[in-house]
């Protein structure tokens, strides 16, 4: 970060190339638009959610190669909710489409974090605090994929656990219902794929082109059958040309596998909370054709519609959602979205994430650090209880004392996207509050001249 204020020309490079940024930004974002909504979005994203499953969650030895990622598809999706729906055309070429457009969406986030630079002025103060925000961004740019178990499920679970009588009073069905529901996306996608994997296999591995024709139809109604073994008899000497056909064909199917019936999805749940159930689908989970509006897609790369509502509308009864991970990696934040639409519920749902991660947090400690002394909410007072402090955890090693601060405060979508004074309220929440909490308890352990009691969870220590 510059520690020195900048020149005039350095100001105005910086805004040239700012504006240069802006251009690109637009330009690219425009295309994309055009791009996705040119041909049948839906087959677009089947295609690329049963890419990404097959490639599986570990992503580890794929690092730093191009790829399509989770984000990728959270785009694509909100990028044809901007959209009416294009028309499916057999001529569509659809791979060609999808890494034209993950290229476009690579050079647009490039220029959506070049544009801060139109904000560079002289005062180098402004500039670090530009600077601080554009790299805060980056991160959230860099960390969009899948999330352990703790992070999603198992806190997800939890939260329900601690709020389900007030969100049945409020939605008519239990949160964790609606977990399960979102939960099972996964297992009955993978369980379609599957199926989807073992027909390719039936014919691909086929020997002759007849043998190919005869093991494709097989699972097909008696008149598609018909249909394609009287397409296909003329090629059964050119299996080259067989495969590409029926592999065209086997991809026109995947669009099924990510097609959800709502009462498919809502099986699960109690018989009286199903139709509660379907309307928390349809009525908070769920975006239309041309739901996304150009506001929306000017802070897409932040501030994603997809990733809370994961669900597109196919028509009254159906659903179709591309990206179970999408699901799973903010499954959590989900239901939170959901809690939020109501004022106590969202109260309740806040103290319970507190609660959650100050627990997590004691486990984990006790866990990795089996020997130490531990104390949750520890309470102590330096003027005779007029005024009281309070730590979330200490741990003790001997002679050397652990301050753990749980804060479960998030940034806000403001911040995120740029907001100087919602940024510096949050990371005062978030990270100055907690160390100058931390460092009271440290000059007052420092400071005292005998024994020192603490109020804790556990009883006075």
């Amino acid at each position: 970060m510059h520690d020195v204020d900048l020149t005039d020309e350095e100001v105005a490079l910086a805004h040239r190339q700012g504006s240069a940024a802006r251009d690109e930004f637009s330009e690219t974002l425009e295309t994309l638009t055009e791009e996705v909504s040119s041909v049948d979005a839906l087959e677009i994203l089947a295609r690329a959610g049963f890419s990404l499953i097959m490639r599986g969650p570990d992503r580890i030895k794929q690092i730093g190669t191009k790829a399509l990622e989770l984000f990728h598809i959270e785009l694509v999706q909100a990028l044809a909710l901007a959209r009416p729906r294009g028309v499916p055309n057999d001529e569509d070429d659809y791979p060609a489409v999808t890494q034209r457009v993950i290229d476009l969406i690579e050079r647009n986030g490039q220029a959506y974090r070049g544009k801060a630079q139109c904000k560079t002025t002289n005062d180098f103060r402004a500039n670090q605090q530009r600077e601080m925000l554009a790299l805060i961004q980056s991160w959230t740019l860099a960390v969009r994929g899948t999330r352990r178990g703790y992070q999603t499920q198992d806190y997800a679970e939890g939260l329900a656990s601690a709020v389900n009588a007030s969100f049945r009073h409020h939605f008519g069905c239990d949160a964790s219902a609606v977990v399960a529901m979102l939960s099972s996306i996964m297992e009955r996608s993978e369980f379609r794929l599957q199926a989807h994997i073992g027909h390719l296999r039936s014919w691909a591995q086929k020997k002759s082109g007849t043998a190919m024709i005869e093991a494709y139809v097989k699972s097909l109604e008696p008149e598609a059958a018909a249909r394609v073994t009287a397409e296909t008899v003329p090629w059964h000497r050119d299996k080259r040309r067989l495969h590409a056909h029926f592999w065209n064909l086997s991809e026109q199917r995947l669009r099924e596998a990510f097609t959800f019936p709502l009462d498919e999805l809502v099986a699960d749940a109690p018989a009286e909370q199903r139709s509660a159930l379907k309307e928390v689908v349809t009525s908070a989970l769920m975006l239309r054709f041309g739901d996304v509006t150009e506001g929306v897609l000017q802070h897409l790369h932040l501030s994603n519609p997809v990733r809370l509502k994961p669900f597109i509308e196919i028509n009254a009864h159906k659903v179709f959602c591309s990206g179970p991970q999408i699901v799973g990696t903010h499954l959590a934040e989900i239901l939170e979205a959901l809690c939020a639409t109501k004022p106590n519920l969202k109260k309740l749902a806040e103290k319970a994430r507190a609660d959650w991660l100050e627990a997590r947090l004691s486990a984990v400690i006790r866990e990795f650090l089996p020997s130490v002394e531990v104390r949750d909410a520890v309470k102590w007072s330096e003027d005779g209880g007029q005024n009281w402090w309070e730590s979330d955890i200490v741990a003790v090693i001997d002679k050397t004392m652990l301050i753990f601060e749980a804060k479960s405060a998030k940034i806000s979508a403001p911040a995120s996207r740029g907001a100087i004074g919602s940024l510096k309220e949050v990371l005062q929440a978030l990270v100055v509050a907690p160390s100058e909490q931390s460092l009271r308890l440290k000059k007052h352990v420092n400071n005292a001249s005998g024994p020192i009691e603490f109020e804790t969870k556990q009883g006075s220590w």
